[in-house]
């Protein structure tokens, strides 16, 4: 009965196959009839991965609830390569197995916001018969109710105490990696050198730079003459300029650079329904190393109502995130607000804008996402992006 129920799940994915699932249930008493299924369950609408969810009650008075999500690789072939030729499973459970255990010793509330996770390597043939060995993660949510965690698409509106939630999940983490240097007196990079850090890996295919240079043919479609701040004539000579500019942005977050998700947005959080302040980050497989406002930014613009995206409301975030950050964090690597808040709203803002952009070219076939992408990047033009990455020329 389990068998056929899991193989019915995951007969459009070509990742996993029923018997690899039951590997991973094999450590519980399951009772079949209580199984619950739901297909086709994504994290948001996810280009680098996928998502299956299984969740089942067992005979464990302890344990009575279990869910399981099971992570599946893009369907698109050329995604796919990307993530293998990369190594992102393999960065995901580096971050699983190394980062986040040590940086929780920092600080134990993060502990909360992290699944347990239990991996296995696959091997499946190519469209020539060629082997290929990939990472598979299965989040294992056992102090959660049996179907009782959703996700907030990106063209949907995030609940506020979820917004906030992340917000001091943010400040906790970075916090934790200042605090894991002052702990060890050795930077991030020497402990876990596998971290990407985009300054250094300048040119690669994998790369910002790269990718941002990539997109912005179609941010000049987008915009044209339509802006005063961001028109053809501006694109263009970011385009000339592009190198630079990444560089002396990538440069200058390098001073407070600490580990970061590399990829924290509303999508890759999983939120419970029954309790609004409980979350769990996911998706660690873009680990980075760079300024705590790259992902700030990134987050707030990313998550926050497109109308309520403003000077004053950017001000706010930084503020219930800075204060737990303070809280949390090392003495010595404390600084002030003002001096914060003023890169927050210069390199912050601008590399926003250079995620904003890179993502262009993933979801160009997306008509509701090329909007919001249009509308964010405009906004972040008017904030001062634009203007402070020219200064860099």
């Amino acid at each position: 009965m389990l068998l056929e129920i899991l193989q019915m799940m995951l007969s459009s994915a070509r990742d996993l196959t029923a018997a690899h699932i039951l590997k991973f249930l094999s450590r519980f008493s399951i009772k079949p009839e209580s199984i619950h299924i739901e297909r086709n369950f994504n994290t948001g609408e996810s280009i680098m991965s996928s998502m299956a969810k299984v969740s089942f009650n067992t005979n464990n008075k302890d344990q009575a609830a279990v869910n399981l999500i099971v992570k599946l690789l893009p369907q698109d072939p050329q995604l796919r390569l990307f993530v293998l030729q990369y190594h992102m499973d393999e960065i995901e459970i580096r971050a699983y197995q190394e980062l986040l255990p040590h940086f929780i010793l920092e600080i134990p509330k993060l502990r909360k916001y992290i699944s347990d996770v239990v991996f296995s390597r696959f091997e499946e043939a190519d469209e020539s018969g060629t082997p290929t060995s990939f990472n598979t993660s299965i989040l294992v949510l056992q102090d959660w109710s049996a179907v009782g965690y959703s996700i907030t698409e990106f063209h949907q509106i995030m609940n506020p105490l979820n917004y906030k939630k992340g917000l001091k999940f943010s400040a906790l983490l970075h916090a934790a990696s200042i605090n894991r240097e002052d702990t060890l007196g050795k930077s991030i990079l020497e402990m876990y050198p596998w971290i990407r850090n985009d300054l250094l890996t300048s040119g690669n295919p994998r790369c910002i730079d790269t990718r941002f240079r990539a997109a912005l043919p179609l941010l000049k479609t987008l915009f044209a003459d339509q802006s005063e701040r961001l028109n053809l004539r501006i694109i263009e000579v970011i385009e000339r300029k592009s190198s630079v500019i990444l560089v002396k942005l990538l440069a200058k977050g390098q001073e407070h650079a600490v580990a970061l998700h590399g990829d924290f947005l509303q999508q890759n959080i999983l939120h419970h329904c029954d309790d609004a302040q409980a979350i769990k980050i996911i998706d660690w497989q873009a680990v980075r190393y760079g300024d705590p406002t790259f992902e700030l930014a990134y987050y707030i613009c990313n998550s926050l109502p497109i109308k309520e995206l403003s000077r004053d409301s950017i001000m706010d975030s930084a503020h219930v995130y800075y204060k737990s950050f303070a809280k949390h964090c090392s003495k010595k690597a404390k600084g002030s607000f003002s001096e914060f808040k003023e890169t927050l709203l210069t390199i912050g803002i601008s590399y926003a804008f250079v995620k904003f952009t890179t993502s262009l070219s993933f979801h160009s076939k997306r008509p509701h996402y090329m909007q919001k992408f249009q509308q964010i990047l405009e906004i972040l033009a008017k904030l001062g992006a634009v203007d402070f990455m020219l200064s860099l020329i």
